[in-house]
């Protein structure tokens, strides 16, 4: 049988995004499974100016990029 469809969907809400962002990073790092449409997304995302002055906020603020 073949393999579910993924679902994955963007959020539209731009403070969702970042926050689906860093999961789906945070997933990454723990070597759990991450669907290829979620990293494709976030592949483009992550070089997206909402992103990059998002993630600059969040880390001067003591975050990191594992949420």
């Amino acid at each position: 049988p073949q393999p579910a469809p993924e679902k994955f969907t963007v959020a539209k809400d731009p403070d969702a995004r970042f926050r689906q962002a860093l999961e789906i990073q945070e997933r990454q790092s723990a070597g759990e499974r991450v669907g290829e449409r979620e990293v494709g997304w976030l592949e483009n995302y992550v070089k997206h100016p909402e992103f990059e002055a998002r993630i600059a906020l969040h880390q001067s603020f003591g975050g990191n990029t594992a949420g």
